[in-house]
C-alpha cells in the first residue's frame, strides 16, 4: 500500500520560501507561530520549527531572538530521550552557528548537549 504524500500548510510553504528567497527575520517569525501552533497541538514536529525559527532568526543576524528557539527546540527533544536526534540537530547547530562567526553561542549549545545527552553511564 502506497502511502499518500504529506502536503504541507499554506503557513509552513510560506516560511521556507521566505526562507528560500532569504528574507531570514519574516521566515523566523513565521517559523515560531508554526512552531507555536504545533506546541498547542502537541505535534511531534514541533522541536523542529523551534529550531528552523532559531536558525532563520540566527541567519537574520539576531541572536538575541535565535538563541532562545535553538535551545528550546533541542531541548525538547532531550525531553522526549530523542538522543540520536539531539545529537545531530545539536552538532548541525553548533557547525552553522561556527561558520556565522558566532562562537559563544556555538559553546552555549554545545553546553547544552554535554549537560542533557546521557553518558556511557547512563545508558548501563
Amino acid at each position: 500500500m502506497r502511502r499518500r504524500p504529506r502536503h504541507s500548510s499554506p503557513a509552513l510553504r510560506r516560511a521556507n520560501a521566505l526562507m528560500k528567497n532569504e528574507h531570514y527575520a519574516e521566515a523566523g517569525k513565521a517559523f515560531e507561530k508554526i512552531a507555536q501552533h504545533a506546541k498547542r497541538r502537541r505535534h511531534s514536529r514541533t522541536p523542529i520549527y523551534y529550531l528552523r525559527a532559531g536558525r532563520a532568526y540566527m541567519l537574520a543576524e539576531n541572536p538575541e531572538e535565535g538563541m532562545p528557539f535553538l535551545t528550546r527546540g533541542l531541548t525538547i527533544l532531550a525531553g522526549k530521550k530523542q538522543w540520536q536526534s539531539l545529537l545531530n540537530y545539536g552538532q548541525r547547530t553548533i557547525d552553522e552557528l561556527t561558520a556565522l562567526g558566532y562562537l559563544k553561542e556555538a559553546q552555549e549549545i554545545a553546553d547544552l548537549l554535554e549537560k542533557r545527552l546521557p553518558t556511557t553511564n547512563d545508558e548501563a
